[in-house]
């Protein structure tokens, strides 16, 4: 499952997400995830908003959550992304892949 809000305020997208991101349910997340970044960047004049992806409700991941991870930095910018509220073995897993600063997973 995900949710979204958006705080046209402070220019923020945030994504809360629950349970498993498996292959399957990240890749129908996917799309709907670039698509709504693309929609608030149009209704911000182009401006990126800050993405913050919410994965205290998440006990897994796979290597395709973290592809969606990478493509949407690409989309916004380093300085615009970062993944908050992980638990130590999603961390872990970010670590190894060596993406935990560059997604700024905390």
């Amino acid at each position: 499952m995900i949710n979204f809000e958006f705080n046209k305020e402070n220019n923020s997208l945030k994504y809360l997400f629950t349970g498993r991101l498996d292959t399957e349910k990240t890749s129908i997340i996917g799309s709907e995830i670039e698509d709504k970044i693309i929609e608030f960047q149009k209704d911000t004049e182009n401006q990126s908003p800050e993405i913050i992806f919410d994965i205290r409700e998440v006990d897994y991941i796979a290597s395709a959550f973290i592809r969606i991870c990478i493509k949407t930095v690409k989309l916004t910018g380093k300085d615009k992304f970062s993944i908050t509220n992980s638990s130590p073995m999603i961390k872990k897993t970010f670590k190894i892949a060596g993406l935990d600063s560059e997604l700024n997973v905390s």
